[in-house]
């Protein structure tokens, strides 16, 4: 990888260019009010930003920041599961980045009070089956986050099970993706938006244009 911040407070990384890494390009974890912002990173093997802080059992937040950033052509090992951008925690804001081009997922908030608004997500799992641009899966207690002012555009192709842009998989719970837009996201089985079981996920007041259906949703217990 390129770059590790390890604890501390306040450490900003800004209008870096960062290519041809083979893991994680930048992976920050543990401190607080960390920044990422007007960075290009792009030719990876592997994944492309990892924030990870914050105190989910207390609901303490990190206050960590990425913006003004995009993420490209990541994934050229390591094909699924090393997203362009993972949250992991509590209290950690992602907007006005773009990811485009890779072969599965473009990013995944996994913790609570997370929020990814005014970002662009672009031809993406264009390989992996049963995936969305954004995945989130296995662990109901990971409750609110927000996606909201979000534009999605060419996410997914037909395949076996199905592709969408917003995966909730597993019983994922208490989320909402408010405001944003989907065009020509979807496939198989799948709308824009799959929900494949768990509850009060609240999707309200989305723009969908040319996608398969709008939301998808299985009964999974």
């Amino acid at each position: 990888g390129a770059i590790e911040v390890k604890d501390g407070r306040r450490c900003s990384i800004i209008d870096c260019m960062i290519e041809h890494y083979g893991t994680t390009a930048i992976n920050v974890t543990g401190g607080y009010g960390h920044r990422i912002d007007g960075c290009v990173v792009r030719h990876l093997g592997g994944a492309g930003v990892l924030m990870g802080g914050g105190d989910r059992r207390d609901l303490i937040h990190a206050d960590f920041e990425m913006s003004n950033t995009l993420v490209e052509d990541w994934e050229r090992f390591s094909r699924t599961y090393r997203g362009a951008y993972t949250a992991e925690g509590c209290g950690i804001h992602l907007h006005h980045c773009e990811f485009r081009d890779a072969p599965s997922s473009a990013f995944s908030l996994a913790g609570n009070d997370l929020v990814a608004e005014f970002n662009i997500i672009d031809n993406v799992a264009r390989e992996s089956d049963d995936q969305g641009g954004f995945d989130l899966y296995l662990n109901p207690s990971m409750r609110g986050i927000i996606m909201r002012y979000n534009y999605w555009k060419d996410i997914g192709r037909p395949m076996g099970h199905g592709n969408c842009a917003v995966y909730f998989d597993d019983g994922t719970m208490g989320e909402t993706v408010d405001g944003n837009v989907f065009e020509r996201c979807g496939g198989k089985g799948f709308g824009g938006v799959q929900i494949n079981g768990g509850k009060d996920n609240w999707v309200c007041n989305n723009l969908f244009f040319d996608c398969t259906c709008a939301i998808s949703i299985t009964g999974r217990t």
